[in-house]
Parts: C-alpha cells; sequence; structure tokens
C-alpha cells in the first residue's frame, strides 16, 4: 500500500492505517530501536509506543515521507527510553559507543545561547552531510544516525570493519575541521 493510502487511512482514523504501517515499515522501525537499545523486548515496546505516537500525530500532522516520519519518533523514542534505563550508569546498545566518538564535538549546556548553538551546529552538519560523498554519506548516518554497529555496516556495504572505522574516522575528523571553519568548535 502507499503511503499516501495509508496516511489517509490514519486521517479517516481507521485502525487499518496502524496495521498497514506495521507491515510496511515495522521491521524498520524494529532495527532503528533495537540499535539503540540493544534490547528485543525494550525495542517492540518502543516501535508499539511509536505507532501510538504517530496515530497521534497524524492527523493534524501530514508527514510527506511516513518512513521517515515513522523512524523519527521511533529513534527519538528509543533514545529517550535508552537515556532513562541508564541514568546513572553506562551499558546498552550502541548509543553509548556512538556518544563516546562524536563527544570531542558535541557539549551539554542547558540555556538559550546554548538552544540556538545547537539549531546552527545541526544546520552546520547539514551542510556537511551533503558535501561529502554519497556512500561515505551513508556510512556516516547508518553509525551517527541509525546507531548501526560498524560490523553491520561493513556487511551492509560489502567492505572490511577496518574499512568503515577508518571511513568514519576520517569523516569526524573531516566534520571536526568543517565545525572549526564554522567557528561552532
Amino acid at each position: 500500500m502507499e503511503d499516501s493510502a495509508i496516511i489517509e487511512l490514519y486521517f479517516a482514523r481507521d485502525e487499518q492505517g496502524l496495521t498497514e504501517s506495521m507491515k510496511k515499515y515495522g521491521s524498520y522501525c524494529r532495527t532503528i530501536a533495537l540499535n539503540v537499545l540493544g534490547d528485543k523486548n525494550d525495542a517492540e515496546e518502543t516501535v508499539n509506543d511509536a505507532y501510538f505516537a504517530a496515530w497521534n500525530k497524524i492527523p493534524p500532522e501530514n508527514p510527506l515521507c511516513l518512513r521517515a516520519f515513522l523512524g523519527k519518533i521511533t529513534r527519538n523514542l528509543s533514545l529517550s527510553r535508552h537515556r532513562d534505563k541508564t541514568r546513572g550508569k553506562r551499558g546498552g546498545g550502541e548509543v553509548n559507543a556512538v556518544y563516546d566518538e562524536l563527544e570531542n564535538m558535541i557539549a551539554e549546556e542547558e540555556d538559550v545561547s546554548a538552544a540556538l548553538e545547537k539549531k546552527e551546529l545541526s544546520a552546520a552538519v547539514n551542510r556537511f552531510l551533503h558535501s561529502i560523498d554519497g556512500r561515505d554519506c551513508d556510512i556516516f548516518l547508518a553509525r551517527y544516525y541509525f546507531m548501526y554497529k560498524t560490523s553491520e555496516i561493513a556487511l551492509k556495504f560489502g567492505l572490511s570493519d577496518a574499512h568503515v572505522r577508518t571511513v568514519l574516522s576520517r569523516k569526524r575528523n573531516e566534520l571536526k575541521d568543517f565545525l572549526t571553519k564554522e567557528g561552532l568548535m
């Protein structure tokens, strides 16, 4: 079923929209949640929560890309659940490894100027991603957005794990240089 037809079901408040979403994007959403959480049961619960959130958001929202919409909801809920479960301790999923790799570029502050800097940083990272080779961009996103393990990325792209780690290291260094030139580091 086409995304537009599924979204029409949501707007009609027809629960078949949920069923069709699960059929079409269930595996995709479970992969995102499992990569973040590292636990199958938590991932399943989070995916169910994501469908519930989508049901509550559509309408009034009318997503242009249902896959991205569901993926973003799933990722955000997964990160929130991970944060709640690991508050005060380390462990679980790929989240900590990803944060450790990027910690030199991300500072946490809780004020208005920090919020503006985060917005500028987000825009700069998007510009950086648009400036790099398509495959390298896909590898970078697979690791730092979808939180795949480097071995999974290697398998997906037909590369060695060492090659993937090298690409990621180079792109992190390029991102750091890019952000420095942009005055954000």
